[in-house]
């Protein structure tokens, strides 16, 4: 498994490796909104076979429609989401050891941008 990327919890008790990234998105929903706290979220969606966990423990948080988001079981920080039957995962780019080195080319949801002073 050749490391694209690396990154882990607010703790550091779950790390990962990610081998492969299918995309990189921005998020306006509500939702990531709200779970968040930013305006927006980035974040990066992976193949389930191209992660390789290197400790810790995720703990499975309420589903939602799109699938089950996770957590660290020692800081309950946001680690992913699961999307289920899709077979993907998705990262959000804060988590990276390197987010600098992701460039998101895709905005969803952009009807639902936050308005924000000086835009």
């Amino acid at each position: 498994m050749a490391l694209v990327f690396s990154g882990g919890c607010t703790c550091g008790a779950v790390r990962f490796e990610l081998a492969e990234v299918c995309d990189a998105e921005y998020c306006h929903c509500n939702r990531r909104r709200k779970r968040t706290g930013a305006p927006v979220f980035a974040f990066v969606i992976v193949p389930r076979a191209a992660v390789n966990w290197l400790s810790g423990k995720l703990l499975a948080e309420p589903a939602e429609t799109s699938g089950q988001p996770m957590a660290c079981a020692s800081c309950r920080g946001p680690v992913c989401f699961d999307m289920g039957e899709r077979d993907l995962l998705s990262f959000g780019v804060g988590l990276l050891d390197e987010p600098a080195r992701v460039r998101p080319d895709f905005s969803s949801m952009r009807k639902l941008q936050a308005p924000l002073a000086g835009n």
